[in-house]
């Protein structure tokens, strides 16, 4: 006990010298919303580790709670576990050998991230970009295989990779040949593609899409047979067969074979003969971690079952690497949207969240509407309306479209080039007038005219003088092509635009045009190349603009966008702003004072006080702090107390983040009066030993002081 203690104090006493006095200003990820989608899991005992979009996860409880211990943005990160060794693909490739604690980043990889497995001396990456493999830890990759490829097995000696629409292949000598298992035209899994693979003894298990859904072999891949017996029939709409019994997952747990699928989890109690579905919800992966079952979502992270399955419920809300589409606000209430995840509220300015689950409640949104104290989430073709900040809901059913934005107290729309108007809430529909485009992505109103960014190509900004009957395109910068608007806003005397582009034309970065201009210019100022990145949300307060980007389309390892920029002379200059995010590619952003949010694309929602990036004026004028700041004791094992006097009344938040800059505590966020304050911190369940910061934040001030946790 006593070196472990030695080398904290020696940690601490390092870092202390270095933080001394420091300011540091960056994005704190919010708790919440919580969820998203879990691509594998893998245990190593007593651990058990999560593969997201956002990261990797690491429980050390069997799955009752969870800790972020590697970020990294990919969209099919893999992992692998080689006795005390992990492997982690995601942006990069990153390994541990202390059980996740510590990560060395060993070289990026040869295409994007996808499974992992280990044989011999080798390391395999199976993505759908390529197979390779790698003698030294990925510092060379040699290509062994095609495109397509989805799952990987080891089994004594041999590999096995499935593919799409292709079936599953073997090789014998670690990858330099491949033999087309049942290949021939009569072959049960002739065309199929396999999304999932496990063994025990002789008998492998595949999984997939097209042709059955579940095959099964007990002569070590020799023949194969098949059975969907309980599993979801396939049907067929306009003579094309559209729900396959899609099986992204397989895992053994004695004589229970459980199959994670599109439509839910299945279990088979006689190696696959037959099916029994357990669960509804969707899902990739299952794994077992002492006394617990461990399924991961597609949208909703971790369900946890302590019965062998029989029932199921979310492990914590511990992840936050959901994908928030949309925000809004009514009055101190917040609204976030997530794709897949629910929506989610918060009554104090964020810091804490809770998921609108009530009856009726919306499942999902693709966006948000408000008038007055009325919101309005459109998901699917069901408009939900809420009078009570998302405690009760009414639904009903649109025909075709979804309302935008609103004018004054009405609903608005458009379907084939018409402006739809609603005064009822959404149950009525009328044509106001001719609007450019069928996408209506952003409508503001200005000094009594009306701008509409269209998502379609060459219908860019119209403007409208007479409260939508008619409209006039605004000429871009270069008009033998157009581009997509995804966000319109305001700006003092001036009226900004954020392009997009995808494959078939580049963006135009930032737009603007003067309220006296006839024409849009270019507003990119110092910014980095957007041509083939999306200027995906404007916003703005007073005289700051804020830019959130993302990419146009897919990207390749180790890549993201630029992030979030802001300008204080309206475009002419941008500075960055991507201090302690992880994921730099932003769906929304929203100003929301004193912060400042960003809706991310794979790691959640995250906030900063707008003060440290507009300075105090933009927030309110206070007088600067000096307050003096205190951690004891320091390091702790159980709890500690973090005392400061503020010389003067004012806004304060107190938290905790790992050295990944992701909140683990929260514990203050309000006004305090002139004189001393301490917190405490009782150390989280799950949370790993080690260094953290604790950041207190007053009237866009912030202190960083060293915290050490050592039990």
């Amino acid at each position: 006990m006593l070196p472990k203690r030695l080398l904290a104090l020696t940690l601490f006493a390092a870092l202390a010298t270095m933080h001394a006095g420091a300011l540091r200003a960056q994005w704190v990820q919010c708790n919440g919303p919580s969820g998203g989608t879990v691509n594998a899991l893998a245990s190593m005992d007593p651990y058990v580790f999560a593969t997201t979009s956002g990261g990797l996860y690491r429980s050390t409880n069997n799955g009752r709670s969870w800790a972020l211990v590697q970020s990294g943005i990919a969209d099919n990160p893999g992992i692998a576990i080689d006795g005390k060794t992990i492997y982690f693909a995601s942006d990069r490739l990153y390994v541990s050998e202390d059980s996740g604690t510590t990560w060395t980043v060993l070289d990026s990889l040869p295409c994007s991230a996808g499974q992992l497995a280990v044989m011999g001396r080798y390391l395999y990456l199976c993505s759908f970009e390529g197979l390779y493999r790698t003698l030294d830890r990925g510092q060379t990759w040699e290509s062994i295989g095609d495109f397509f490829n989805k799952a990987i097995l080891v089994k004594d000696g041999n590999l096995y990779v499935g593919r799409m629409s292709s079936g599953l292949y073997q090789s014998s000598d670690s990858g330099s040949t491949w033999t087309l298992i049942e290949g021939n035209s009569n072959s049960i899994m002739d065309g199929a593609s396999i999304e999932a693979l496990t063994f025990a003894g002789d008998d492998i298990f595949a999984g997939g899409y097209y042709a059955e859904g579940f095959f099964r072999s007990t002569d070590n891949g020799v023949t194969w047979d098949t059975s969907d017996n309980g599993l979801p029939n396939a049907h067929f709409s306009n003579g094309i067969e559209d729900n396959f019994p899609t099986i992204f997952g397989l895992y053994l747990d004695g004589h229970k074979l459980f199959a994670a699928a599109a439509d839910g989890i299945y279990l088979s109690l006689d190696s696959g003969a037959s099916w029994s579905q357990i669960s509804s919800q969707p899902a990739q992966t299952i794994v077992r971690s002492g006394g617990n079952l461990l399924a991961g979502t597609w949208d909703v992270g971790i369900l946890l079952s302590s019965d062998d399955g029989a029932t199921w419920h979310p492990s914590s809300d511990d992840m936050q690497n959901t994908n928030v589409t949309s925000m809004t606000s009514i009055g101190t209430h917040l609204f976030a949207a997530t794709y897949g995840s629910g929506v989610w509220s918060s009554n104090d300015s964020g810091t804490t969240w809770n998921l609108l689950d009530s009856p009726l409640a919306p499942p999902s949104a693709d966006g948000f509407v408000t008038i007055d104290t009325t919101l309005f989430v459109f998901s699917g073709f069901e408009l939900f309306t809420s009078h009570d900040y998302g405690i009760t809901w009414d639904t009903i059913r649109i025909p075709g479209y979804w309302p935008a934005a609103s004018i004054g107290s009405a609903l608005v729309s458009n379907r084939d080039q018409t402006m739809l108007l609603s005064t009822d809430q959404g149950a009525t529909w009328e044509p106001r007038g001719t609007v450019l485009g069928n996408a209506l992505a952003c409508l503001t109103q200005i000094s009594g005219v009306l701008y509409s960014g269209s998502g379609d190509e060459g219908y860019d900004v119209s403007a409208s003088t007479d409260s939508g009957l008619t409209w006039k395109i605004i000429p871009l910068p270069q008009d033998d092509y157009g581009t997509n608007i995804n966000s319109i806003c305001p700006a003092g005397n001036y009226l900004f635009a954020a392009t997009g582009a995808n494959i078939d034309w580049p963006g135009f970065g930032i737009l603007r045009k003067a309220n006296s201009d006839t024409s849009f210019s270019f507003a990119n100022g110092n910014l980095p190349d957007l041509s083939n990145m999306a200027a995906a949300s404007i916003v703005s307060i007073d005289s700051t603009i804020f830019l959130g980007t993302q990419p146009a389309g897919a990207i390749g390892p180790g890549e993201q966008s630029p992030g979030i920029f802001s300008s204080s002379d309206f475009g002419t200059s941008w500075q960055t702003h991507n201090e302690g995010l992880v994921d730099l590619n932003t769906n929304v952003l929203l100003v929301f004072p004193p912060y400042i949010f960003d809706g991310t694309q794979s790691a959640g929602l995250w906030r900063r006080p707008l003060s440290e990036m507009t300075g105090q004026s933009a927030v309110r004028d206070v007088e600067r702090d000096t307050a003096s700041i205190s951690i004891y004791p320091n390091p702790f094992s159980e709890s500690t107390t973090i005392t400061f006097t503020p010389e003067a009344s004012c806004y304060a938040d107190v938290s905790i983040v790992n050295l990944l800059g992701v909140e683990v505590a929260h514990l203050f966020s309000g006004e305090l009066a002139a004189g001393e304050h301490s917190f405490a911190w009782g150390k989280p369940a799950g949370l790993p030993d080690g260094m953290y910061e604790c950041l207190v934040r007053m009237n866009g001030r912030v202190e960083t002081l060293p915290v050490v946790l050592a039990r």
